[in-house]
């Protein structure tokens, strides 16, 4: 008999809540301990159960997936994170991986494959299929052959432009409808990158190196 396996489930779309909830529920080695529909329902969840396993849907209101998945780490990193979507861009894959994701997972995909994937990164720890792969490869090779101010993501760059233009990282975090501690996090990434220590190197650095603008 397998290991039960203690799951939960955060996805905004009620009917597909339910239909997860539902494909899951009659297999024995799953246990769901909670749905939610939101980031903040999930965290509020977490203060008193804790899965071993999220699926987390990537779009969801009141919080980015990014940054519930930014708290789960810090706080829970023994849990597992796999992100449900519709969105198979590279950006959103590379950022999420790179925030501890252990799996991604279109909406949509037959029952069998979410138990597959679920028993797979409760066995091995991550997941990470044929078309993950090519993505995360040439990703490794571009970091590889690229500068590190060439790696800065779409997001970062965006953060980037607008705090060259001497926008407050408050307000930053309030145009791009993100938390302050998005931004900070963005910051700190951007930094590490282009391996400065201040807002004023920061900037010199954008000028010099054309980034201003290029997001």
């Amino acid at each position: 008999m397998k290991k039960e396996i203690t799951i939960g489930i955060a996805e905004d779309h009620p009917l597909l809540r339910v239909g997860l909830v539902s494909a899951l529920k009659p297999h024995k080695n799953i246990k769901i301990l909670f749905d939610v529909s939101n980031g903040k329902e999930l965290l509020e969840n977490l203060k008193v159960i804790r899965p071993e396993i999220i699926l987390l849907d990537i779009e969801m209101p009141i919080m980015r997936a990014q940054d519930v998945m930014q708290r789960i780490n810090a706080k829970y990193p023994k849990i597992k994170i796999v992100i449900i979507t519709a969105f198979f861009q590279k950006d959103y894959i590379i950022e999420c991986f790179k925030l501890g994701a252990k799996a991604f997972l279109p909406k949509g995909d037959e029952v069998e494959k979410v138990l597959e994937v679920i028993n797979i990164v409760h066995e091995k720890g991550i997941y990470i299929d044929t078309e993950i792969s090519k993505v995360l490869t040439e990703e490794l090779q571009n970091s590889n052959k690229k500068p590190s101010n060439l790696r800065l993501t779409k997001k970062e760059l965006e953060v980037l432009n607008l705090i060259c233009q001497g926008t407050k990282r408050k307000e930053t975090a309030e145009s791009l409808g993100v938390t302050l501690d998005t931004i900070n996090y963005h910051m700190s990434n951007i930094m590490r990158k282009t391996n400065t220590d201040n807002v004023q190197s920061l900037i010199k650095y954008a000028i010099e190196n054309k980034l201003i603008n290029n997001a």
